[in-house]
């Protein structure tokens, strides 16, 4: 039921899906102590080409879902891809990561020193996606805390 939910998150218009979604995440979010210090939530970012052929990113749905479930925390939209990548489905983790090599880059923007950022995807397969993320928004932010949470994540066994 998951893996349908994700296909029409994804290719089916699933615009209120996904804010839908991003409701019930931001409801269980508010509710755990491992996330009651977040400053902002950031969506995975898509690449501008495939972005404009979806029509959407559905990972900043889910944020704005979240946002309206939980205390209408600030939205950061300065993580950029860079590098039109591809699908990844059917790479393992160390093509993944090569793959996403120079994808990610944060725009330094004025925000607290210390900021807690929580990097919101759809689903989580290797955590290499998330892991560049949050790679590019240290660079840009050294103190930074980072925390991840997604709608699923992928049975790889």
């Amino acid at each position: 039921m998951v893996q349908s939910l994700i296909y029409r998150l994804k290719y089916d218009s699933g615009k209120e899906l996904a804010r839908f979604l991003g409701r019930l995440l931001g409801t269980s979010l508010a509710k755990s102590e491992a996330f009651e210090t977040v400053d902002y939530l950031v969506p995975v970012p898509l690449h501008r080409k495939k972005k404009r052929k979806r029509g959407y990113n559905q990972t900043a749905l889910i944020c704005v879902g979240v946002q309206e479930s939980w205390d209408n925390k600030p939205i950061f939209n300065g993580l950029k891809r860079r590098k039109n990548t591809g699908t990844q489905t059917k790479m393992g983790r160390l093509a993944r990561l090569k793959n996403l090599e120079g994808a990610m880059v944060s725009e330094k923007q004025t925000l607290l020193e210390c900021p807690h950022f929580l990097i919101i995807d759809d689903v989580m397969t290797t955590g290499t996606t998330l892991e560049i993320c949050a790679l590019a928004l240290l660079e840009a932010y050294p103190k930074a805390k980072i925390s991840v949470a997604t709608l699923a994540f992928a049975d790889l066994w």
